[in-house]
Parts: C-alpha cells; sequence; structure tokens
C-alpha cells in the first residue's frame, strides 16, 4: 500500500510540472532589514512597460549600487497574471503593471507605497528617474 502512495505522490508532482501549474511567487525576505522594490508585470507589455523596468533598474544600478550589493535594496519582479499571484493585486492596490517600493523591518514588511504617478512619466525619462530615486531615497533613509 505504502508503494503505491508514493508512486502517486511521485506521479501529481511530475504531472504538475508537465501540465504547467504555476506556485505564487511570494516575496523572501533575505535581510531582516530592506527595501524591496517590486516591478509588477503582466502577460502584456507595451512600451511604457519596457521604459519603467529600465528605467528603474537604470536607477538601482546607479543610485543605489551600494544598497543592492549589500542586499539591503532588492528588486522583484513579479507577473500578476500568473496563477497564484492574484492576491498581490489587493495587497498593493494595483491592476496592471505597476512598481511598489516597500520597507522590511524585522523581516516584516511594515509599509508600502504604490508609484502610481509613474504612468504620468513613462514616456519622459527625465520625470520619470527623479521620481523613482526620490521614492527610493526615503525609504533607504528609514533602513
Amino acid at each position: 500500500m505504502k508503494k503505491y502512495s508514493f508512486i502517486l505522490v511521485l506521479v501529481f508532482i511530475i504531472s504538475s510540472f508537465v501540465t504547467g501549474i504555476a506556485f505564487a511567487e511570494e516575496p523572501v525576505v533575505t535581510q531582516p532589514d530592506q527595501v524591496i522594490i517590486y516591478y509588477f508585470c503582466t502577460d502584456f507589455c507595451c512600451p511604457g512597460c519596457v521604459n519603467m523596468k529600465k528605467w528603474t533598474k537604470q536607477v538601482v544600478d546607479a543610485d543605489f549600487k551600494d544598497y543592492s550589493a549589500s542586499g539591503k535594496l532588492t528588486v522583484k519582479e513579479i507577473n500578476i497574471f500568473s496563477k497564484g499571484n492574484e492576491h498581490f493585486m489587493d495587497d498593493y492596490e494595483i491592476c496592471t503593471n505597476a512598481i511598489v517600493v516597500a520597507l522590511v523591518k524585522g523581516g516584516k514588511e511594515i509599509k508600502f507605497t504604490n508609484l502610481a504617478r509613474i504612468w504620468c512619466y513613462v514616456c519622459c525619462q527625465e520625470k520619470f528617474k527623479p521620481y523613482i530615486k526620490d521614492s527610493i531615497s526615503k525609504y533607504v533613509q528609514e533602513l
């Protein structure tokens, strides 16, 4: 009987990978105190979305390199349309591509900001980058 149970479990695990069952991409806290920048994406990508992702990475690489290298600043990309990730829409009050900055203290997220104004700036790098930089700066100062 144990042999059949083991085979049944093994078949389920293998079929999960073969059929493409997606598991939630839960945020993983690597340090007790850190800032997490979430780039929430969808299955569809417009030029503004491409800019959003690219310019955020450029700001992090240029202005927060030390925080990033030390693990105190992490950028995570999460597809909100992937099965199991739907809760992020409620958690962070988003409905499409978005950038959210979150502060983690003692291993627990204590606050976040949905940077909703990014949509006003996705076609203007000169406005987008300072907006992102200022928003991240406010959070890293609290580490």
